[in-house]
């Protein structure tokens, strides 16, 4: 029997004193807490669940952007909280540093234990069915649903506050004229469901936006070295469009709204503003948040201090 050691490349055997080299498979289960077989099937699982609610989010948002007009105010409160839950949800897992990092090494050690042995992940493609492949969790685990979960609930959240006029590319439904018929609404008027809607979600939209642009502006800034390695600067450019479509979000803000709200978002733009690591699309789009809205605050600010 081996001793949960991993040390050295040699461990003695419990009965005897004999040297037994320790393999790749020994050394994965020893970190995995469970036989690396096991833990590459719950791996790809977790991996199939998220690209499933990634569907699924996408699905929520083109049912609100195809009907929301004939929702209910309790059906559109439902849809708005199942897409803000699950990107809080997924952000949270993925801002989780300890988890992340027993992740990556746990994805590492499976990884290598794979390689040694492919018949260890041979047998897990084999048990997820015909025509099934398998991928390892990316680092951070949940980043695409986050990124995915987070644009669907900004582009509902923002449609609402809008009544209507907003671009949804984003969610993957353009709304043009001539839609009749396909159920796709392209009446800029609101419901009276989607109009206390809106009412009730204009903080949470601000809220959503500052987060989005706060953790944006952190990942960007290199804080504690965190840009040192590729993977990260993946991970800025995985989330570089959440960021463009929260900047979009934030220059359409009604004008009261904005106000109320500037405070709490204005240390995440003049961190951007400092960044140097930032997308330039992400630069591009915070300059015209600076001319819509900053600018005219400014000017407006000036002039009734000289009244």
């Amino acid at each position: 029997m081996v001793k949960d050691d991993v040390s050295g490349d040699l461990v003695q055997n419990a009965s005897n004193g004999v040297a037994v080299e320790m393999t790749a498979e020994m050394e994965a289960a020893v970190v995995l807490g469970t036989h690396p077989g096991a833990w590459l099937r719950s791996s790809g699982e977790c991996v199939c669940y998220a690209s499933t609610q990634r569907l699924l989010v996408s699905a929520a948002a083109e049912a609100y952007f195809r009907h929301g007009r004939r929702m209910s105010a309790a059906l559109l409160e439902t849809l708005t909280g199942a897409l803000e839950r699950c990107a809080a949800h997924s952000c949270a897992i993925d801002g989780d540093v300890e988890l992340c990092r027993r992740l990556c090494r746990a994805t590492a050690a499976a990884a290598t234990a794979a390689a040694e042995r492919p018949s260890l992940l041979e047998g897990v493609v084999k048990s997820m069915g015909k025509g099934a492949s398998f991928r390892f969790l990316p680092d951070p685990p949940l980043v695409a649903l986050e990124v995915e979960a987070s644009q669907a609930a900004l582009a509902v959240l923002l449609h609402l506050h809008t009544a209507g006029d907003v671009d949804t590319s984003s969610t993957g439904v353009t709304l043009k004229e001539g839609n009749e018929g396909t159920g796709v609404t392209n009446d800029r008027a609101q419901s009276e469901a989607q109009a206390a809607a809106a009412a009730s979600s204009r903080d949470r939209l601000a809220s959503l936006t500052t987060l989005i642009l706060r953790d944006f502006a952190k990942l960007a800034s290199g804080e504690g070295g965190a840009l040192v390695s590729a993977q990260a600067r993946d991970e800025l450019n995985a989330r570089a469009p959440l960021a463009v479509d929260a900047l979009k979000a934030l220059a359409r803000f009604k004008d009261d709204l904005f106000a109320e709200k500037v405070s709490e978002v204005f240390p995440a733009l003049t961190a951007l503003v400092r960044c140097e690591h930032a997308p330039a699309e992400v630069s591009r789009v915070l300059g015209e948040v600076f001319t819509a809205k900053i600018g005219p605050l400014v000017v407006s600010s000036l002039a009734d201090r000289h009244k």
